[in-house]
Parts: structure tokens; C-alpha cells; sequence
């Protein structure tokens, strides 16, 4: 029996790359051989997961294990099946603007923070959101009590003179130390939420931008 045609182009790819195992040999989708696909794809995550923690393994060259054709085909039907939340964190992300960020640098960490959330690598998000929140901190707390005092200042003593030097607002104050939180737990292996990380970057630029508007 013919399938009904899939609703959006990444499922009707999803089920063309289910059609094979060891690509371009095809297999027909029984019970079994699905079973068999599952296990497969199952135990390459594992071996990823190895190789991207740089943790030692008990099933010697991962370099004959982690075949290319073998990656390629776990990458391909993952990717996939992730790109229906994809196109919804992109539509989570129609009113968050950058405008009026004049620090190049932490431009460049909010944008990078948004790219991380977009491919669902939230705590990456939050990690990077804090570094924005940080840079433009320094600078600002640099300019106004010097760079001597400033350099060696951890995030939450850069607050805190933010806020005595009155260069932040107290709810900017507040959000400040909410990226901080967030990126303390994701720094203390308690990953960030999909939610969670779009809060965090986009208060990161609620702070930055009170920072770029601030005048000496």
C-alpha cells in the first residue's frame, strides 16, 4: 500500500533515508531490519558521544568504527528528524533583534548564542549569552572605574559595580544576574532547556543593549 504523501519535505526524506542500511544497499522495512537500524544508529551515538567527550573507549580504533558511510547515514536521518524543531526555534526567534548593539564583540557572542539555540545546543546558548553579558560588562565598568580594577573582576563583581556606578537599570540589574544563574548550572553539568536558552539570549540583549545606549 502506497504511503500518503508526508506533509513537509524533511519527513518525506526521513522515510527515503529509513530505506537503507550501509548505503546504497537498500532493506526492506520490516520489524527486523528496523530493529536492526534503531541498533545500529544507537550504538554510533554512543561512539560519537565517546569522541566528542574526548573520554576513553573499551572498543579500541574508533577511527575503523566511526566509518564515514556509517556517520553519514546516522548524521543524515538525525538531522532530519531534527529539523521540524528547527523551523520552530527559527520561528521563536522572529522578534529577537540586535539592533542598537554597538560592541562588536559581544555582537558576535549573541549571534553565535542564537545560532546554538536555532541547532538545538541550548547550553551552548546560555554559555555564550554570559560571555556577551560579560564582555559588555567590562568594558563599560573598564571606561568608568578604570581597567585596573575592572581586569581581574569576576561577572558578578562586574554587576555589581554596574549597578553602584548606575549603568544599569535595576531591572537590567535583575536580568544580569538571572544569565549568570542560568550559565552557573549549565557550567555545573545541569543542561539548559530549549526555552530556557532563547530567555537567556534574549535578556543578554535586553542588558547589552541598556549598555550600548549608556553614555559616559
Amino acid at each position: 500500500m502506497k504511503q500518503p504523501t508526508a506533509p513537509r519535505l524533511s519527513e518525506h526524506l526521513l522515510r527515503e533515508a529509513a530505506r537503507f542500511l550501509l548505503y546504497p544497499e537498500q532493506q526492506r522495512r520490516t520489524r527486523t531490519n528496523v530493529r536492526a537500524q534503531r541498533l545500529v544508529d544507537d550504538a554510533l551515538r554512543k561512539f560519537v558521544h565517546w569522541r566528542t567527550t574526548l573520554t576513553p573507549t573499551a572498543v579500541g580504533d574508533l577511527h575503523e568504527v566511526l566509518k564515514p558511510a556509517l556517520l553519514d547515514e546516522l548524521y543524515c536521518r538525525d538531522l532530519l528528524r531534527a529539523i521540524p524543531e528547527i523551523v520552530e526555534r527559527t520561528r521563536a526567534l522572529a522578534t529577537l533583534t540586535f539592533e542598537g548593539i554597538s560592541d562588536k564583540e559581544s555582537f558576535v557572542y549573541l549571534k553565535e548564542a542564537a545560532n546554538c539555540y536555532l541547532f538545538g545546543l541550548p547550553s551552548a546558548a546560555v554559555a555564550l549569552a554570559r560571555a556577551a553579558v560579560e564582555t559588555a560588562l567590562r568594558k563599560k565598568c573598564s571606561a568608568r572605574f578604570g581597567k585596573q580594577s575592572t581586569d581581574a573582576a569576576k561577572l558578578n563583581q562586574l554587576i555589581e559595580d554596574a549597578a553602584k556606578g548606575r549603568l544599569l537599570s535595576r531591572d537590567a540589574v535583575a536580568g544580569a544576574r538571572k544569565i549568570q544563574d542560568s550559565a552557573n548550572r549549565v557550567l555545573h553539568q545541569r543542561p539548559a532547556g530549549s526555552e530556557d536558552a532563547l530567555a537567556v539570549v534574549e535578556g543578554a540583549r535586553v542588558v547589552i543593549r541598556e549598555l550600548s545606549r549608556h553614555r559616559r
